[in-house]
């Protein structure tokens, strides 16, 4: 494989007990915190990212709180045998907080799924695939049309085929920088 690659995984949290909805921040703090296993954001990262909200892991990867649910991206790697190691690498931090915070809170049943949905907040969520590309690269396209029903099947309409992506070898038309807006 010729390209850099990773995966971001979203943890649902379903949990009970008096401190349900704390413990995607709690496994966070205790591998950041007590397990110390890597160095935890100074600065805002975005907007939405203050600092302390999560950070880097030693193992390259990245663990953080995303719209209250726990998310662990793998490290960047170069070929998938790396990849499904540093995913379940990532799975084994989780488990190894769940494992130490459960055994001093017996009063809690909490479990972190890799699904789609977060049964404590209802959100909905999965897993993110990361490809290193170009900038430039160009892309397929799906048409936005649906085909027209006197095209054969498998075609789409000729409005559709219009707008759908050139060529892959083709050179991609340079675009005018947009003007800027008048103050009224």
């Amino acid at each position: 494989m010729d390209r850099i690659v990773g995966i971001e995984i979203e943890y649902g949290c379903l949990a009970t007990g008096p401190l349900a909805a704390s413990w995607p921040a709690r496994v966070r703090n205790f591998l950041f915190a007590e397990r110390q296993r890597g160095l935890i954001d100074q600065h805002y990262r975005d907007y939405e990212e203050p600092p302390g909200n999560g950070g880097f892991l030693f193992n390259g990867g990245r663990l953080y709180l995303d719209m209250g649910h726990l998310e662990y991206a793998t490290a960047e790697c170069l070929d998938l045998h790396d990849l499904v190691a540093h995913e379940l690498a990532g799975d084994q931090l989780i488990l190894e907080a769940l494992q130490c915070l459960s055994e001093m809170e017996p009063d809690s049943d909490v479990s972190f799924l890799k699904n789609n949905i977060d049964h404590f907040t209802d959100a909905t969520f999965g897993c993110h695939e990361n490809y290193l590309m170009q900038r430039d690269a160009l892309l397929p396209t799906v048409p936005s049309e649906p085909s027209s029903p006197s095209s054969p099947p498998g075609k789409s309409s000729p409005a559709a085929d219009a707008s759908a992506a050139p060529p892959h070898n083709s050179t991609p038309t340079p675009r005018s920088p947009s003007s800027p807006r008048s103050s009224r």
